[in-house]
């Protein structure tokens, strides 16, 4: 047999690009820690299949974004269809089941309580209270199925005793994961041509139905992005506005650009995947980025600048919401404190941890 004769299964978020990214992360992870290969959901579509099967969302498959070649020299992947004839009914299989943003895995152990591990793992959870790990009995099994969809930050997921470890799945996912190199190869070439910019990404669409108070009039963008963008200077709008109208306004403050003045850079017709990838790899090499809260879209832009270590790795939004790092009583252990104190979702941004460790 060419792959391990253990294996990880699990479920697909039910959404986008940035989000089956998310739960695509996780999932290596776990394969990563267990030496299991990693079984690729039936469920998944390409590029040229329906989003809607029998009404249900396909997520896009990760190898239209993404160079799983890479991933495959260090993580053995299968496609489902591949797997199902190797496991039969008897096989020992176990399921695993977990709240969304409630839930820390913790390996190889929980720590014990009143020890110094346990007192980071507090400080780490930030008011998560449901703990995970797996048992000896359970890495035993053939399958360990990841039955429930996971919608956060891999770093923020797995909290290690092991420093060592985490280095190597922080490694994995920073030096793995990654768009094909056409999109990054186009992207420079895109940000040469365009000389010094900033970027922002302004979410509309059905994402503004989703979060009305994301649904933010003109005058109130051009109040927050002119705070952090140096007005005069060039700015790239990522942006699924299909009315570029809309903007008028901010061509009084800068040069603008958008996605319909670099046609003539693409050798082919992309993808729409490829394109968005294209945008996100863009705007990481901006001087200076402001994104649409609690769009994964801008989230991993963040995350994208600081593994490329830009001068300016700040978080900013288009709605000029600021979360300071720090309590009362001084810097929080993880940055991610703060933002879930004030009762915003993990997965509503990305945090210094994701590439600084």
């Amino acid at each position: 047999m060419p792959y391990k004769s253990r294996f990880l299964t699990y479920a697909p978020w039910s959404g986008q690009l940035n989000n089956t990214r998310m739960c695509f992360e996780t999932a290596l992870i776990f394969a990563l820690l267990t030496g299991r290969t990693l079984v690729l959901p039936n469920n998944y579509r390409l590029e040229n299949e329906p989003e809607l099967v029998r009404g249900r969302f396909q997520p896009l498959h990760p190898q239209e974004f993404l160079d799983l070649s890479s991933i495959r020299q260090v993580i053995d992947i299968i496609p489902y269809r591949e797997y199902a004839p190797l496991c039969g009914r008897s096989v020992h299989k176990h399921n695993v089941r977990f709240g969304v943003n409630t839930t820390v895995f913790c390996h190889p152990n929980i720590p014990k309580n009143g020890s110094v591990e346990h007192a980071n793992l507090v400080d780490y959870a930030a008011g998560r209270i449901n703990l995970l790990e797996f048992s000896g009995e359970v890495n035993k099994c053939t399958i360990i199925n990841i039955e429930t969809a996971n919608l956060e930050h891999f770093y923020t997921f797995f909290f290690f005793l092991d420093n060592a470890t985490a280095a190597k799945c922080n490694a994995l996912i920073r030096d793995r994961v990654r768009f094909g190199p056409e999109i990054s190869n186009l992207a420079s070439m895109a940000a040469s041509r365009l000389g010094p910019f900033s970027a922002a990404h302004i979410r509309r669409g059905d994402f503004v139905q989703q979060y009305p108070g994301q649904n933010l009039p003109i005058e109130s963008l051009i109040a927050n992005i002119t705070k952090y963008a140096t007005k005069g200077a060039r700015l790239y709008v990522a942006t699924d506005e299909h009315d570029l109208r809309f903007f008028n306004r901010l061509h009084d403050y800068y040069d603008m650009v958008f996605m319909a003045d670099l046609n003539g850079l693409f050798p082919r017709k992309m993808s729409k995947a490829s394109l968005a990838c294209f945008e996100q790899e863009l705007c990481s090499l901006a001087d200076v980025f402001v994104g649409t809260r609690l769009s994964t879209f801008s989230g991993y832009v963040t995350r994208l600048r600081g593994y490329r270590n830009a001068v300016d790795k700040e978080v900013y939004f288009t709605d000029g919401y600021r979360v300071r790092e720090v309590s009362l009583c001084g810097m929080h252990r993880y940055s991610w404190s703060s933002w879930l104190a004030a009762g915003n979702p993990l997965w509503g941004r990305e945090y210094k941890e994701g590439w600084e460790w």
